[in-house]
C-alpha cells in the first residue's frame, strides 16, 4: 500500500511537470545564440523558434527588452541599449552606432549586422527578447578590435 501511495505521489507530479511543459512550449529560443566578428564586420541570421522547436504560425510572441543604463559603466562595456526605427517594409531595427539588429515582420528571423571596426578596441554588446511568459532569449555579439 505505501508503494502505491508513492507511485501516485510520483505520478502527479510527473502530469504536472508534462502539463506546464506545454504551456511553456510556445515561448521563443534563438537557433543561435553567440557571434564572433572580426575588425571588417559582416552578418548573421538568427532564427526564432518555440521552446518545443516548432515553428510558429503566424508573429512569433516575443518583446525586445531595453535593459537600464548601467550607472558608472566604461565605455567598453556593452548596454545593451539602442535605437529603434520601422523599415518601409514594416520590419524593425534595433541599432547603435555599430551593430544592428533587423526584426522580420513575423519576429521569427533577426538580421545581425556588424559594422567594421575602425576603434583598434574589441566590443560586444547583446540582444533580449521575452516571451509572454517569460521566458526569454539572448544573443551576444563580440567584436575583434585589431
Amino acid at each position: 500500500m505505501r508503494y502505491v501511495k508513492y507511485f501516485l505521489a510520483f505520478l502527479s507530479c510527473a502530469i504536472t511537470l508534462s502539463s506546464c511543459f506545454s504551456c511553456m512550449a510556445d515561448q521563443p529560443k534563438a537557433d543561435k545564440e553567440e557571434f564572433s566578428f572580426g575588425v571588417d564586420g559582416g552578418e548573421e541570421f538568427v532564427h526564432i523558434t518555440r521552446l518545443d522547436n516548432d515553428k510558429y504560425s503566424g508573429k512569433a510572441q516575443w518583446t525586445y527588452i531595453a535593459p537600464s543604463p548601467i550607472e558608472d559603466a566604461k565605455d567598453d562595456e556593452p548596454s545593451g541599449i539602442y535605437e529603434v526605427s520601422t523599415l518601409r517594409d514594416g520590419r524593425l531595427e534595433y541599432y547603435n552606432d555599430w551593430l544592428s539588429f533587423i526584426v522580420s515582420t513575423d519576429y521569427a528571423t533577426i538580421r545581425v549586422v556588424v559594422k567594421k571596426n575602425t576603434t583598434g578596441k574589441p566590443r560586444r554588446n547583446f540582444f533580449i527578447g521575452k516571451g509572454t511568459k517569460g521566458f526569454s532569449f539572448s544573443i551576444k555579439v563580440k567584436q575583434a578590435g585589431q
